[in-house]
Formats: C-alpha cells, structure tokens, sequence
C-alpha cells in the first residue's frame, strides 16, 4: 500500500465546489461523496507489484500506475542495465506514480495530478522508499526461491 497525505476537509470541498466547473468541479463533488458515504477520503492505495526471473537474461519488474522514469533508472542501476526490465501501467492505472525526487519538486505528476484520479491528496513522502523496498524483497524471492 502506498499512503497519501492529507486531503481538503469537507467544509472547505463544500466552500470552493460552487466556483469550480468542468473536471476539478467532478473530482470535488466526488470527495464530498466519499465524505458521506465512506466518512472520509481514504488514506491509501493498494499498490501491486509483481517480479519475474526468467533466469541471468531477464527479470521483469511489473509496476503499477503510471512511474516516473526515476524507478527504471534505480531498478536496473540496482539488478542490472542490460538484464532489468521496468514497466508501469500493470494491474491499474490509479495515477502517475512520482519518486522522491518528483514528489519534492511538486507539480503535475508529484502533486495536483492526483485528483483527477480520485485521491485525496499527493503521495506521502515514503513513496520511493515504499516501493523499493517491495521490489528488493520480490527480486531476492524471484532470483531464489525457496
């Protein structure tokens, strides 16, 4: 799972929908029904990931959501350039999916494009470290099994 910060409360979702149209009127008004019917904005994703080995040539890293190009960088410094092969959009395509470093400079993918996706808010700042850690336990798994 990978957390996500705190979203906007529901009396200002309720104070700032009335000026708003288009898709951040949509994304608003669909807070304000998570609101009340769930009683508040998850805090979370489910945030699948897959490893395959299929021996010395290949082992496949399989991401969820759209990843920034930083975890295929870091993935294949780590398991090997010519032998690591990273690739996103697998099992559900729940938003961009940014790294620290993304996540710190702001902007569309670190942070307002989170909305349109129906979360709350950005990712909280452990996203990197989250997901590596996740893939470092997969590929030993992968790589020996028991």
């Amino acid at each position: 799972e990978l957390m996500l910060e705190e979203g906007i409360p529901l009396d200002e979702l309720k104070r700032r929908v009335p000026n708003l149209s288009g898709m951040p009127r949509r994304e608003f008004e669909h807070f304000i029904r998570q609101y009340e019917t769930l009683g508040g904005l998850p805090d979370r994703v489910t945030y699948p990931i897959q490893v395959w080995n299929f021996g010395p040539e290949l082992t496949l890293i399989a991401l969820t959501g759209e990843t920034v190009v930083d975890y295929s960088l870091k993935f294949k410094a780590a398991y090997g350039w010519n032998t690591t092969w990273v690739c996103g959009y697998n099992n559900d395509l729940l938003s961009y999916v940014p790294s620290k470093r993304v996540l710190q400079e702001g902007g569309y993918e670190g942070v307002t494009g989170m909305f349109e996706y129906g979360h709350r808010g950005p990712y909280n700042g452990d996203v990197e470290e989250r997901i590596t850690g996740k893939v470092a336990e997969l590929v030993r798994q992968a790589v020996s099994p028991p």
